[in-house]
């Protein structure tokens, strides 16, 4: 929106930003004067709004014939509450006031959960042979992707749960990714009982 007294202006938009406990930003408000003389502009911000956005300056000179951009930062801390906050940025400037609705959003981002469903192609191997299994990297959180996913299959000895050997990648996932995968038993492996785990 742009008001104007005379030749004094005060040109801005609706502030509306939605951030993360503990994220900041700015917005700007463009001050005009376009008169011969300077001028005082007072800027203040009503509202519950007003415990996460400050004006960097209470108070602005704008030197005639310029223009002041003023900047209305807003900060979060990392234990404030979810919600929404509204209120006005109210700036008096000469012989009038001009009003810019302001709303900041404070959600947490979409958590990110994994699963993994392990299914060997194999119940027997014998030392030194690679055991083929069937992984699906399942996406059940609440963001629709996952970047750059970190997983970890290891061949652990059933008694001790110790590992015997291990592989890994990194893949981002959608909603699920499914793929033959193996992993080699060490040609000194004894006989006896192995379990196949991943973890991300």
């Amino acid at each position: 929106t742009r008001t104007a007294s005379n030749l004094l202006e005060v040109r801005s938009t609706l502030i509306y930003v939605s951030l993360a406990p503990g994220e900041e930003t700015a917005q700007s408000i463009d001050l005009l004067n376009n008169l011969e003389q300077d001028y005082n502009a007072s800027i203040r911000i009503d509202g519950s709004v007003s415990q996460f956005a400050k004006p960097e300056r209470e108070r602005v000179l704008v030197p005639a014939k310029s223009t002041k951009v003023l900047l209305i930062n807003i900060k979060t801390s990392k234990d404030s509450p979810q919600g929404t906050y509204s209120g006005e940025v109210l700036v008096r400037f000469g012989n009038f006031s001009h009003r810019t609705p302001i709303t900041v959003k404070i959600q947490k981002p979409p958590q990110a959960s994994i699963d993994i469903r392990l299914k060997p192609l194999s119940s027997f191997i014998a030392p030194g042979d690679s055991l083929k299994f069937e992984s699906s990297i399942i996406n059940t959180g609440e963001s629709a992707s996952v970047e750059d996913v970190f997983v970890k299959y290891s061949i652990k000895s059933l008694e001790d749960e110790r590992e015997i050997e291990t592989t890994s990648e990194t893949v981002s996932i959608e909603d699920a990714l499914t793929a033959i995968k193996s992993i080699k038993l060490p040609a000194s492996a004894g006989p006896g009982k192995y379990l196949l785990s991943a973890e991300a």
